[in-house]
């Protein structure tokens, strides 16, 4: 664990205070491009500091659903949004198949941004210039009328995962070996974060891969319907 984080953390603090260094010497002087690298890399380890300290509540019980009823389409639409600077920066094609139509249904919308993030995330870090990923969101009827299926799906057109890893991908602190010459390495807390996440609502995640053909991974999150005046 401790050898993981460390190693995890170094990255990311080294690339702050080297600018930094830089900046308090008088040896450069402050532009956006290196503003941006510094706040992409606070933000880098912001991002572990909170997924540790939920792996943590999880563990404890202390990570419950807050499930408030929304509009499912405009959140996921919203998250993708994030995604859109990053895409044209990598030059990657970007395709969000959400309804325009209204989902309404109760849901924590902290956990499904999560969840949703942390694939986007593993999908464009690890797909090529050109290349492309894709968000669909589908929904399927529940068990009763009060109920519905959300199915979110994302795809790339990435590296892939060899058949003999993917059963270790959701495990904590679990490398895959096989990593684009430029991409930083996991930490492996994200995915196993992401699974936990969708247990914590009674769903179940699928992932579907080949090497250097991309991968796919499908959440079935069970919701339950809202009234649209709940909003």
């Amino acid at each position: 664990f401790f050898f993981y984080i460390s190693h995890e953390f170094r990255t990311p603090l080294s690339l702050l205070i080297s600018p930094l260094r830089e900046l308090e010497t008088g040896a450069r002087t402050g532009n956006a491009k290196m503003y941006a690298i510094m706040r992409r890399n606070a933000e880098r380890l912001l991002q572990l500091v909170n997924q540790l300290l939920d792996l943590s509540r999880l563990e404890n019980g202390r990570l419950q659903l807050e499930p408030r009823p929304s509009n499912l389409s405009a959140a996921l639409r919203s998250i993708a949004g994030s995604f859109e600077s990053l895409a044209d920066r990598k030059l990657i094609h970007f395709d969000v198949f959400v309804p325009k139509a209204p989902v309404w249904a109760a849901f924590d919308r902290d956990k499904l941004e999560k969840i949703a993030s942390n694939l986007l995330s593993n999908a464009f870090k690890f797909t090529p210039e050109e290349g492309s990923v894709t968000l669909q969101l589908k929904t399927e009827p529940g068990p009763d009328e009060t109920s519905l299926l959300a199915v979110i799906r994302v795809d790339d057109t990435g590296i892939g995962i060899s058949s003999d890893q993917l059963p270790q991908i959701f495990e904590r602190f679990y490398q895959a070996d096989q990593q684009m010459p430029d991409a930083p390495g996991g930490s492996g807390i994200g995915l196993a974060l992401t699974k936990e996440l969708v247990q914590l609502h009674g769903g179940r995640i699928e992932v579907e891969s080949e090497e250097r053909k991309g991968a796919r991974f499908n959440v079935y999150l069970p919701l339950q319907r809202a009234a649209a005046e709940s909003d």
